[in-house]
């Protein structure tokens, strides 16, 4: 199950900042406590964006996730497909570790 039903951001298209967003962590907290009381056979896997592809700060709100899911999943929906298909695009991060083993970053990876 994915957690995007239940993610509340509010980013405002042609913002100056793009990477300016707001999570609600109260509403977060609330719905995720809810969601795995009524739906306890059920797991979150990660979240969703209705793109249509990823923007400048979704690997900043993905690192949100890893609070709720130990390797969360970012699935990309296209709500409005130009081509016959299944519009979506699955992503997850990888965590590389560079030659001196005290850097690390994250990139995301597609599926």
């Amino acid at each position: 199950m994915l957690f995007g039903m239940v993610l509340l951001l509010l980013v405002q298209p042609g913002m100056k900042d793009p990477s300016m967003w707001f999570p609600d962590h109260n509403y977060h907290e609330s719905m995720f406590s809810t969601f795995k009381r009524i739906n306890a056979k059920e797991h979150v896997v990660g979240w969703y964006n209705t793109g249509p592809t990823l923007q400048e700060n979704d690997l900043d709100i993905h690192g949100l996730f890893h609070d709720y899911v130990p390797n969360p999943v970012l699935v990309i929906i296209d709500v409005q497909p130009k081509e016959i298909g299944i519009p979506t695009k699955a992503y997850y991060a990888v965590e590389e570790v560079k030659e001196s083993a005290t850097q690390k970053s994250q990139n995301g990876s597609s599926s």
